[in-house]
């Protein structure tokens, strides 16, 4: 049963890791939708993700050094330490998230609503200003290649 739990904690610490050094390279990360996750924000949650492992590296040699017998197992003070960095970043990105207000959505107004008043613009045609070119001068005939000797392989007719 240990076993598994180690398994699925370190499975939780190397999500954070790697959802930590992704806002650390990203930058600033935008949606789709217009939200955004600015450099600032995204940068305290991927410290919050990456430093998991080192406290985590830190109180186990501590408490190593403290309790030789192991009276305290490693797993009430590994997985709150994990629940409170996973909780952390998240709060900080939800926070920044919530805080970056979504880019403008830009409307075109369909032409029945469009006043009836104004002309109606022509379309304007653009012609270029250079002659055009003659065309080039043909290619001297090539002879046809000759058909290879034997059967092909990839010939299915």
């Amino acid at each position: 049963m240990s076993l598994a739990v180690g398994f699925a904690l370190f499975g939780v610490g190397f999500a954070m890791m790697m959802a930590g050094i992704a806002l650390l390279i990203g930058g600033e990360i935008v949606f789709k939708s217009g939200t955004k996750i600015t450099k600032e924000v995204g940068r305290k949650s991927a410290i919050a993700f990456l430093s998991f492992f080192p406290i985590f590296a830190i109180l186990n040699c501590g408490l190593g050094k403290i309790d030789p017998d192991h009276v305290l197992p490693i797993a009430g003070v590994s997985w709150p330490l994990a629940v409170g960095c996973l909780g952390l970043g998240c709060t900080w990105l939800l926070r920044g998230i919530a805080a970056s207000k979504p880019q403008p959505t830009y409307t075109l107004v369909p032409l029945e609503n469009a006043n009836p008043n104004l002309p109606m613009a022509q379309p304007i045609v653009l012609e270029p200003d250079v002659p055009p070119e003659s065309a080039p001068p043909p290619v001297a005939d090539k002879p046809a290649p000759a058909k290879p000797r034997g059967r092909e392989p990839f010939d299915f007719s």
